[in-house]
């Protein structure tokens, strides 16, 4: 069995596993659907496990950067994740898992985002992580001026989109080419079984707010949608949200709100919405906590924060030091503890109150539309 990562020539026989794994005749392929992981440009970054030369296993690979405030993370994303029928329960994704594990490792990155939760990823540390509000809209309550400046996207708004979205302090560094390809793709919206629409409300002829929303073929039994993306004035997203249900005939929309999204979880619960409180999507895994804390030093600066220091004690264990603390934490205690804002355990949220001007950390929506 040989590992390694892929070459241009083999993005099409990774494209058929990951079709076979998870499409039916009625969705559109991986290949459309995830371009940043099957375009040939970029699926050298991928990784698959070869038998006889023909690929039995495979992981797609692509990286990204989330932007903290002034601080950038380098971050890596993990997703179709996908084994021939015949070399399953072999050992083989692990393997393929720890060579990823090397090469991101040596790529100065300091997060890997996995889009499962499986054990193949808990086992060795990835963890959940976050904490989103998911809300379950249903007003149909807009006034008649603001329908007026609602409408869809159109393609000679994609400059002003962009400019909007890097208004967003917490979000996935896109660039308008970024947006542009992914709105296309679907990527999240597709493994639902569900297409884009893109609404924008218009003021003076200029982008305000924009809001892209999967939905569901009009004639399907259940009527639900879910908000993909968003970017603008929170109030001006809730009537986009009120908009697409009419407009689309829509029962209600799912719509995700990380904890630090407070003034659009203020409009919507103002709005009567019901919620629950969920996990960010998928797990995380952090590759190297003292690359990390220096790729957010920036962030940290910024709310006169003077040092805390974190390293590996071993594979499962991480200590944290401050001016006033020395402590070691499993890895899942230290992930709740930088990202958690509600943590299940009390001596992580005890903990956390000698931080309380820095932690959680926010961090954007990770099913939006840079999901792998």
């Amino acid at each position: 069995m040989e590992i390694r990562q892929l070459e241009e020539h083999e993005r099409q026989v990774a494209i058929e596993l990951s079709d076979k794994t998870f499409r039916n005749h009625q969705q559109k392929s991986m290949g459309e659907a995830f371009p940043f992981i099957f375009s040939q440009s970029t699926i050298g970054q991928s990784f698959g496990a070869f038998h006889n030369g023909e690929l039995v296993s495979f992981m797609g690979l692509v990286p990204s950067v989330i932007k903290i405030g002034e601080a950038r993370l380098n971050v890596f994303s993990l997703g179709s994740v996908c084994t021939a029928e015949d070399f399953r329960k072999k050992g083989i994704a692990s393997q393929i898992l720890e060579r990823v594990f090397e090469y991101i490792d040596s790529s100065d990155a300091s997060l890997l985002l996995v889009s499962g939760d499986r054990s193949l990823y808990t086992r060795v540390n990835c963890c959940h992580f976050g904490s989103v509000s998911k809300f379950n809209v249903q007003f149909e309550n807009i006034h008649e001026k603001s329908e007026s400046q609602i409408r869809e996207m159109r393609k000679e708004d994609l400059f002003q989109m962009n400019q909007i979205a890097h208004q967003r302090l917490i979000a996935y560094d896109q660039s308008v080419t970024d947006l542009q390809t992914m709105i296309h793709a679907e990527a999240f919206a597709s493994c639902l079984n569900l297409t884009h629409k893109t609404l924008i409300l218009d003021k003076d002829n200029k982008v305000s707010s924009f809001l892209v929303l999967g939905v569901p073929d009009r004639q399907r039994r259940e009527q639900k949608g879910k908000m993909i993306e968003w970017a603008g004035k929170p109030n001006e997203i809730k009537h986009l949200l009120s908009y697409a249900i009419k407009a689309y005939d829509l029962e209600e929309i799912e719509v995700a709100v990380p904890w630090h999204e407070q003034l659009l979880e203020n409009e919507l619960k103002g709005s009567g919405s019901t919620f629950t409180l969920e996990k960010n999507e998928g797990t995380i895994y952090i590759i190297n906590p003292e690359r990390f804390l220096k790729q957010l030093n920036p962030y940290l600066k910024s709310k006169h924060f003077e040092s805390i220091e974190c390293k590996y004690t071993d594979r499962e264990h991480i200590q944290v030091s401050s001016t006033n603390m020395t402590t070691t934490l499993h890895s899942k205690d230290f992930v709740s503890f930088v990202f958690d804002s509600q943590p299940n355990n009390p001596e992580i949220l005890e903990l956390q109150k000698d931080f309380r001007d820095i932690l959680p950390i926010p961090f954007p929506y990770t099913a939006g539309l840079n999901f792998i």
